[in-house]
């Protein structure tokens, strides 16, 4: 799709929905199929709109959060469900153009917007002012139909299913709640610093569970396997640095069965193992093959 704040080459017109989408979660993905029944029963495109960082790194950004998913990783779940994306940047200006403002000319003039598919306590715009209630007042005089959903609510955990409530629960290393939320491992994604060691680098925006040895999974190019991960405690503004003991499990025809240098490599968490010693101690336990 367009870059942002360009128009749209389309042919018609398009459902949408928008948000933030970090992790990707079931909530989302319920705005995400209901989008999609709405633009097969019309005939329409189907599209996500969501933004090049989270918000709260240009309106709050001593309280923005560290992410689910980066942006890459955000666009290729979003569009494993079968949507098309379109990317907004969001900057200082962007954080003060008013909901109204938003909507007529991101929405309508550029999307051509017919139906949208938001949540029911979705906020947009300056302060926050826009809401379901202005998206139908604004649809009814200019065009487009609004459906609010209720989030998927979690019962194991008696709340809404939201990036925040995953955020905490991998903050916590409550990794199989966090599963069920996302309906996957949570996954970072990151670069091979020191093939010997397998210390691996990941971006200080994303979120990683705390401290200690994990039982992991990982891909990079076609390889994919299995092995435990010692996550190092980091700064808040340094990459989180993770030591992989790892044994290959599928490789694909001309993988390498070595994680060169430099390398991006998708990590999974599956499972705490205990607590790992502050120091003295070369690699996380378990019988694995360290790459080299």
């Amino acid at each position: 799709m367009a870059a942002p704040d360009r128009r749209v080459e389309r042919e018609g017109y398009v459902v949408a929905t928008i948000g933030t989408f970090d992790g990707v979660h079931l909530g989302h993905r319920r705005l995400i199929d209901e989008t999609r029944r709405q633009a097969a029963r019309s005939g329409l495109q189907s599209v996500a709109v969501t933004f090049d960082r989270h918000p709260m790194t240009i309106v709050r950004p001593d309280s923005a959060p560290r992410l689910l998913t980066g942006l890459d990783h955000k666009l290729e779940l979003l569009r494993v469900r079968g949507v098309e994306v379109v990317v907004v940047e969001f900057d200082a200006s962007r954080a003060a153009q008013s909901a109204e403002d938003f909507v007529e000319r991101v929405l309508v003039e550029q999307l051509g917007v017919r139906a949208l598919v938001v949540g029911s306590t979705f906020r947009f715009g300056h302060r926050h002012r826009g809401g379901a209630a202005l998206l139908e007042s604004m649809g009814a005089r200019l065009g487009f139909a609004v459906t609010p959903i209720e989030l998927v609510s979690d019962d194991a955990e008696h709340a809404v299913v939201s990036s925040s409530l995953i955020r905490a629960l991998v903050d916590e290393a409550r990794l199989d709640e966090a599963r069920r939320l996302l309906g996957r491992d949570h996954e970072v994604r990151g670069e091979v610093v020191d093939s010997s060691s397998g210390l691996v680098a990941i971006p200080a925006e994303l979120l990683v569970p705390p401290a200690d040895d994990y039982l992991v999974s990982w891909s990079v190019a076609r390889t994919t396997g299995t092995g435990t991960a010692r996550v190092r405690a980091g700064g808040s503004d340094e990459p989180t640095l993770i030591e992989l003991s790892v044994g290959l499990v599928d490789a694909g025809d001309g993988a390498p069965d070595t994680l060169a240098e430099g390398a991006r490599i998708a990590v999974r968490f599956v499972e705490r193992l205990g607590s790992a010693p502050d120091e003295g101690v070369s690699g996380p336990p378990g019988r694995t093959q360290r790459p080299r």
